[in-house]
């Protein structure tokens, strides 16, 4: 083992010691430079105040990573399983059942990377030779352990939406498609009105700023109608098919027998009543009603557009921009709080 390796603590004392004495040197200097024409005594100062910098740094970076490690920080790998025999899991003709499983998938993918790295990452902390690389490895270690218990909570909730449609109990997807299918057409009709509104400003405006902006918050409408026209088609097609769906071909096709999914099914109200269960006996984790919550976007909506408000007066009232500058960032602002305005009109 080297010196520096030994006491990296007085590796870093001499090359502090190395700075000082050349740093001196190099002021003292110029009185001998002028007596002798010659400057090379200060050239080679300066390389001893550089060498002594750098070693100055490496001792220091070496006697921090020289520290104690603690490996009870180290987390352990906790159980999560997920299982895998479900009569669902068979492909189907089923176009929603089969979005449903291919997004569970996706969950799946995710927490079984994200649990691998961990493992390897875990292994790898236990064996660190050194606090730095025992921290690096650590917070790599948290970090894909948060990811793996966030995709496990999400493919387990999934699962559970995914048995209840299996079963044929659709009445809860229905209704949030119809929910969101009126807020699609509520969108729409808010953004109609914005772009007739837009196009009115466009045929009085002169400046070819405004012009600009106004095109483009046209074009922005244009678009998101588009889009949300896109989400109700879609939508529509959903709602038929869940109502329509033939439960019982499904059933005879995959082998399924009508005992196995009442069975399947009772286990689902087991869950969803010892969860009431639980929700009684902690009255603290009570949930929100639907008009507290939406009070909340709504205050969360006003407050961020309070904010872009500010951003875009201040950009205003800064001299130090140009006028391209201030055009290019008040066009933005203004494209930001046209999306907040939208948002909060839905919640009105």
């Amino acid at each position: 083992m080297s010196f520096f390796d030994e006491h990296p603590g007085r590796f870093c004392m001499v090359g502090i010691l190395l700075s000082v004495l050349g740093f001196i040197a190099m002021t003292i200097l110029p009185t001998y430079e002028a007596n002798t024409g010659t400057n090379v005594m200060f050239v080679v100062s300066g390389v001893i105040v550089f060498i002594g910098i750098v070693s100055a740094g490496l001792g220091a970076l070496k006697l921090y990573d020289s520290q104690e490690i603690n490996y009870e920080r180290i987390p352990d790998i906790p159980k999560m399983q997920l299982v895998s025999n479900q009569s669902w899991r068979k492909e189907t003709g089923f176009r929603y059942l089969e979005e449903l499983k291919a997004e569970y998938m996706r969950f799946v993918k995710d927490f079984r990377f994200s649990l691998k790295e961990a493992e390897k990452l875990r292994e790898s902390a236990l064996n660190a030779g050194g606090f730095l690389a025992f921290n690096s490895r650590l917070k790599w270690l948290n970090i894909n352990l948060d990811t793996a218990k966030r995709s496990f909570n999400n493919a387990t909730e999934l699962e559970q939406q995914i048995e209840k449609v299996f079963c044929g109990d659709v009445r809860t997807d229905i209704r949030n498609m119809e929910d969101n299918l009126e807020k699609c057409e509520l969108r729409i009709r808010h953004n109609r009105e914005e772009k007739e509104e837009a196009e009115r400003e466009l045929s009085k405006a002169a400046e070819d700023e405004q012009k600009s902006r106004l095109k483009r918050k046209i074009n922005f409408c244009k678009d998101t109608i588009k889009r949300l026209e896109n989400q109700i088609i879609s939508l529509r097609s959903r709602i038929k098919e869940l109502k329509e769906f033939d439960y019982q071909k499904l059933y005879t096709e995959l082998g399924v027998s009508p005992e196995a999914m009442r069975i399947e099914s009772e286990g689902l109200e087991v869950i969803k009543l010892k969860t009431d269960i639980v929700n009684t006996i902690n009255p603290q984790q009570k949930q929100k009603s639907p008009e507290e919550i939406r009070q909340e976007k709504l205050a969360k909506k006003k407050k961020e557009k309070r904010k872009f408000q500010l951003e875009k007066e201040n950009v205003i009232s800064n001299a130090s921009l140009t006028k391209e500058e201030k055009m290019r960032k008040i066009n933005f602002l203004d494209e930001k709080l046209a999306e907040i305005d939208k948002e909060i009109y839905e919640y009105m």
